[in-house]
């Protein structure tokens, strides 16, 4: 099968046919009224918008600039720590980065299914059944992902990080914090 090299001028053809038939069929009066409707719709497309007609919002209906939230810097345990305190119904989000560019290439390959698994491990202090259970009934659940930062100045080079992320009520917030402390600090590889 090829194509067919006419094509276009057969439909030319074809249309031109088609709209010969059309205005034959049309008497006087009709072609007058498709000709003063076109004449019409040129000159609006042709005559500047009327902007006034639509809604429009400019700087001086903007009373005050948005509040950011603040940002405080705290050391906790010899770690420097972002805390940024916003209203969010109760519920405290806790995000965790981990440096993890001293892992050699082969290390990093493995970090994926070490996200993937972490869940499924125990800690020193309780076995996965136990650490799975005290997760889930105080959180949401602590969540591991690999983490890429580009460099703003050169965009070849990259930093990894493990990024820990979970949230919990208010209430709650004391536990959570204690989940994620025995599952960073006394992680163990022991799995039933």
């Amino acid at each position: 099968m090829s194509p067919d090299e006419l094509y276009e001028e057969n439909f030319k053809q074809a249309e031109l046919e088609m709209l010969k038939q059309k205005t034959s069929a049309l008497d006087n009066e009709k072609l007058e009224k498709i000709y003063q409707n076109g004449l019409k719709l040129d000159a609006s497309q042709k005559a500047a918008p009327n902007t006034e007609l639509l809604p429009c919002l400019t700087l001086s209906d903007v009373k005050k600039s948005p509040n950011w939230p603040k940002l405080s810097i705290q050391t906790i345990e010899e770690v420097q720590t972002q805390i940024c305190k916003v209203p969010t119904n109760e519920i405290t989000y806790f995000k965790c980065l981990f440096n993890i560019t001293g892992l050699s290439e082969d290390e990093v390959t493995l970090v994926p299914l070490f996200c993937n698994i972490i869940n499924d491990m125990g800690t020193t202090q309780h076995d996965f059944r136990e650490f799975d259970k005290l997760v889930l009934s105080k959180t949401a659940g602590i969540d591991f992902k690999l983490n890429f930062v580009e460099n703003v100045e050169d965009a070849k080079s990259y930093r990894l990080s493990l990024m820990m992320t979970t949230h919990a009520l208010d209430k709650m917030c004391l536990i959570c914090f204690y989940c994620a402390k025995i599952c960073c600090e006394t992680l163990s590889l022991k799995t039933v």
